[in-house]
């Protein structure tokens, strides 16, 4: 039987820290699951005997890591992306979506859309809009030095469904001794 498994960038040492807190925080004041601060790169169902380390050995040949250039701070009706970190387009990383699409045993039809979300939770819009202009980013770039493979059951449409994550696998990108 498939299984949702879903390709993130885990962001490096500091943001991973600042975007970590910054979730906890909110999902303590609004009575919603915290989580691991990360931008989905790619998602589909996977038989079981995929390899998500291949894929991810594949896709990022040669990455050490993945810098992108924040948008802004928005929010949306969909559960997943309550309030959010977008992100700017980036060639590199849309290559990578492709590769690990095209390795996939059952290409999905995901499209890339590069954001961090910070906050899980069914809320009015006003509330969402107040909070997005409430925060400010300490950083114009994010830097992301690993990823991770998790499986999923199916869509995420409330905060139930983030306990029944289960991270299959986590790679680093840096290489050791990289510093840069």
């Amino acid at each position: 039987m498939p299984r949702t498994l879903s390709y993130w960038l885990v962001p490096a040492a500091a943001p991973l820290t600042f975007f970590q807190r910054l979730i906890e925080t909110l999902a303590h004041a609004k009575q919603a699951s915290a989580f691991v601060p990360h931008l989905t790169i790619y998602s589909g169902e996977s038989p079981a005997t995929e390899n998500p380390l291949f894929i991810i050995s594949r896709a990022m040949s040669g990455v050490h890591e993945v810098r992108l250039q924040v948008g802004g701070i928005s929010y949306s009706d969909q559960f997943t992306k309550t309030l959010f970190v977008q992100f700017n387009q980036s060639e590199p990383l849309t290559r990578i979506t492709e590769t690990m699409r095209r390795l996939s045993a059952f290409p999905s039809a995901y499209e890339l859309n590069p954001h961090l979300s910070l906050l899980y939770k069914h809320m009015p819009s006003d509330e969402k809009q107040s909070l997005a202009r409430s925060l400010q980013l300490p950083m114009s770039e994010v830097s992301f030095d690993a990823v991770w493979a998790v499986e999923s059951e199916g869509s995420m449409r409330e905060a139930g469904d983030v306990k029944g994550w289960r991270v299959v696998c986590r790679e680093s990108l840096r290489v050791d001794g990289d510093v840069g």
